[in-house]
């Protein structure tokens, strides 16, 4: 199973604002806010912009949540390839997708097929070291769905400097993954003709 259109609270305005929270590492934001059980007792309004709607049911305060703990970036990415796909760059393009070996289920952010290539994706909002683990899981997934010549990206948060120990750390193992940061995403049209130079070379 996989999806192919975007979340209701998706925008462009809402991804810059987020990953403006992140830059600026307002930790407040999602740890003594977001990341909360009980947020319905929060002034969570007061943490939004405005147009996002206020008026909303608990059960979509539970799903806009769950948007803001990470899915806004997988559908961030998402989004920018899927303008990659309308140039005809892209043959084929889903994110949130599920699949299954022999042994078991997994699931994958986003999948981008460029004629018999495939790019798999991993998006996560961690900043720390421990998104080389994530790069190691999507390296491994990358093959267990295109096979060794597929290409395993990760998308984070991570800053400059953690970046930089992580690539040369996963490096010496998987040398096809490829590691992006917050200040490689952050400008959207330069995001989106990194990502063009790779699905083309």
């Amino acid at each position: 199973t996989y999806e192919t259109k975007h979340s209701p609270f998706y925008s462009d305005e809402f991804c810059q604002f987020l990953l403006e929270k992140c830059k600026n590492d307002e930790e407040e934001f999602y740890e003594k806010l977001w990341d909360r059980k009980d947020i319905r007792r929060l002034n969570w309004k007061e943490s939004l912009p405005e147009y996002i709607p206020t008026n909303i049911s608990n059960k979509e305060l539970k799903k806009l949540q769950k948007f803001i703990q990470g899915i806004w970036l997988e559908e961030y990415l998402f989004d920018i390839l899927s303008e990659l796909k309308k140039e005809k760059i892209i043959t084929d393009l889903a994110w949130n997708v599920k699949s299954r070996n022999i042994n078991e289920e997994f699931e994958v952010d986003v999948v981008a097929i460029v004629g018999y290539k495939s790019f798999i994706f991993s998006c996560t909002t961690d900043k720390t070291k421990y998104i080389k683990q994530k790069g190691f899981e999507v390296a491994l997934k990358a093959e267990q769905i295109g096979g060794r010549g597929a290409n395993p990206i990760l998308i984070s948060l991570a800053e400059k400097e953690i970046l930089d120990r992580v690539k040369a750390d996963t490096h010496r193992i998987e040398k096809n993954l490829q590691s992006f940061g917050i200040n490689d995403i952050s400008c959207k049209t330069e995001f989106k003709e990194t990502l063009k130079r790779i699905l083309i070379k």
